[in-house]
């Protein structure tokens, strides 16, 4: 999977679920668990489009390099599942990146 333009992928960090008695539950992708995970705004950056960061009015050079850990704007990315591994990931605008961490 390649981002393309400004473009940023992020692998979004896993939600992990704990009973209240401590017991540490397996993920499964039900409605609640996407939508918890749609709620993340911590992940790697795992792609960067050839003109990401590059508009002057965003200061001309990038913020962030694959493998940095980042934050990002709550809403403003969208689900892609990697067609060769299966693996949830986020795409978005470069601006959406909010600080590394």
């Amino acid at each position: 999977m390649i981002a393309l333009g400004n473009r940023v992928i992020v692998k979004p960090d896993e939600v992990e679920k704990i009973s209240e008695g401590g017991i540490h539950l397996p993920a499964a992708m039900d409605s609640y668990e996407r939508r918890e995970k749609s709620e993340t705004t911590t992940g790697e950056v795992v792609g960067i489009g050839p003109a990401a960061w590059l508009d002057p009015i965003m200061g001309g050079k990038r913020w962030a390099e694959i493998g940095d850990r980042v934050i990002y704007a709550k809403y403003s990315c969208k689900y892609i599942t990697d067609p060769e591994d299966g693996k949830e990931y986020v795409i978005m605008n470069d601006d959406a990146i909010q600080a590394r961490i």
